[in-house]
């Protein structure tokens, strides 16, 4: 006991008492406080597992196998000097539907690989591994027995130089930048990442300009790039139809139509939409509360409503590109 407390205690002992009992009321409570904290994250623990699973039995015996075989990778382009010939890239331009495409694979190789799991916004990660997040990367699945990786990147050398020149895989999904650029601007605006108009926007280095040259650093790759170029719309109005093609072009792999109708099934909007409100409870406190990954209506709109001419800037700045994929008529 130093001295200021040793001459408190004799000359002023109700004082020091009642310190005293107020510091152990503070241990106390705070005690108490962390125990709590300890039984809800027990609970939120039972809830993702059961969250996990919540489209078919989720036996993790068969995860943690995986897990256990898993290595550690940093996120960037780390992810592409790790890789092999073998991995497969899902790319895109920022809210052309990659999300959607990866529970499609995702949902494609599990039931392929026989693996008991289904994915949800919990385990997605697991399965089509996102580079700008540093996880543990398994073993691929049996089928297509390479691993998968989703990126908003635009081309770089990395992608090209991985084995003397052997290329990995890469899976470009494309959008018409009218509606990818509607939605681009309103995930960013509700995220308060961007505050100016949709003026404003098109003409940022986010928007038109940045759209054009994304695809651009893609389509500009010579023919020996193992590159397979997939229209969002393709996919949207025959969506089996799309995935059994690029399975058999990319993969070698001809889907049966039975797998092809359940992943189809377990990928579609209502599952999705449920699935993220099952997930909105656990993320992030930064996110707005009506924020949504799943937009609601119909998704080959424009999220944001474009005028005439914001459209007929869309289409001067991107028009080369858009032609290529049919977006425009060709001149």
């Amino acid at each position: 006991m130093n001295l200021s407390k040793l001459v408190q205690r004799v000359f002023n002992p109700s004082r020091y008492y009642r310190e005293k009992n107020q510091l152990r009321e503070r241990k106390e409570a705070e005690e108490a406080r962390i125990q709590a904290l300890v039984e809800e994250t027990a609970n939120l623990r039972q809830r993702v597992q059961e969250l996990q699973g919540a489209y078919a039995p989720y036996d993790n015996g068969a995860s943690n196998a995986l897990l256990q075989r898993a290595r550690f990778i940093e996120p960037g382009e780390s992810y592409v000097q790790a890789s092999t010939t073998a991995d497969t890239f899902l790319v895109e331009f920022p809210k052309s539907g990659v999300t959607w495409f990866s529970f499609l694979v995702g949902n494609t190789n599990l039931i392929l690989s026989k693996h008991p799991a289904r994915v949800t916004w919990f385990n997605i990660g697991s399965f089509i591994h996102d580079i700008y997040i540093s996880q543990k990367v398994p073993d691929p699945l049996p089928v297509p027995g390479s691993r998968i990786f989703k990126s908003h990147a635009m081309y770089r050398p990395e992608y090209s130089q991985l084995y003397n020149g052997a290329y990995c895989k890469v899976i470009y999904l494309v959008r018409d930048p009218r509606s990818a650029l509607s939605s681009y601007y309103y995930f960013l605006s509700k995220l308060g990442s961007f505050p100016g108009t949709m003026d404003d926007f098109l003409a940022s280095d986010q928007g038109a300009r940045s759209w054009k040259e994304h695809v651009e650093s893609w389509t500009k790759q010579p023919p020996s790039f193992r590159i397979h170029f997939l229209r969002y719309e393709d996919l949207r109005s025959d969506t089996a139809g799309a995935l059994r093609r690029i399975y058999k072009l990319c993969f070698g792999i001809e889907v049966p139509p039975k797998v092809l109708k359940e992943a189809v099934e377990l990928s579609d909007l209502a599952h999705m939409r449920q699935a993220e409100m099952d997930y909105a409870e656990y993320a992030s406190a930064a996110l707005p509360p009506d924020f949504d990954f799943v937009r609601p209506g119909e998704p080959t709109e424009p999220r944001v409503p474009l005028t005439d001419k914001q459209r007929a800037y869309i289409e001067e700045v991107c028009g080369d590109a858009m032609r290529k994929f049919h977006y425009l008529p060709q001149t």
